[in-house]
């Protein structure tokens, strides 16, 4: 078999001091997805975890209304690998897309990039051209294989997390962003292999 990578995309979380609303799926249910700012993009310490099953029923792809400027958002992209390649995909490289209407936060830090699979497990990950997290906006991240052996993604199961991975962070609705406007977020997977 081979890796067959899938990408969905959605708003996680915005400050709460926002009277922004979101509509649509959020992701599966148990799953609390954190504040913008926290260091964990959900907390699964209670042994909630987010699986290819639970995101069948429950997609992580909500969508933001009624923000201003200032509004700190988190975004969540979620790849899967839905294939049957025994020991995963390898050289996995994802990028996004700074959508209009949003901007970095002010320090670096606060863009608050994080990368787990399905159990809140870290993934490792590089910046391709070795730039600063807001590369990711143009060059892109490569997960990092474990080993030879094993890629960043493991072979699909719909139980277990290992198959996918989650990629967090936050933006602030930018000063230009035009009233009662849709901002269009796109993220690409780049490359894998097995």
């Amino acid at each position: 078999g081979v890796p067959d990578l899938t990408i969905t995309k959605g708003v996680l979380a915005v400050d709460s001091t926002s009277s922004a609303t979101l509509s649509g799926s959020r992701g599966p249910a148990g799953v609390l997805f954190n504040a913008p700012g926290s260091t964990e993009a959900f907390d699964a310490t209670n042994g909630d975890s987010i699986t290819s099953d639970a995101l069948d029923v429950e997609p992580i792809d909500a969508n933001l209304e009624d923000a201003d400027a200032g509004d700190v958002v988190t975004f969540g992209l979620m790849v899967q690998n839905r294939g049957s390649a025994d020991f995963g995909a390898f050289d996995v490289q994802i990028s996004d897309t700074l959508p209009a209407g949003f901007t970095t936060p002010a320090s670096l830090a606060a863009l608050n990039l994080r990368v787990t699979d399905g159990n809140g497990d870290p993934i490792a990950f590089n910046i391709l051209g070795g730039g600063t997290a807001a590369d990711f906006f143009t060059s892109g991240i490569e997960l990092v294989d474990p080993n030879a052996n094993t890629g960043s993604l493991a072979e699909y199961s719909g139980t277990n997390g290992e198959n996918l991975v989650l990629i967090a962070y936050d933006l602030v609705v930018a000063d230009s962003a035009v009233l009662n406007s849709t901002l269009t977020n796109t993220a690409t997977v780049q490359n894998f292999s097995y």
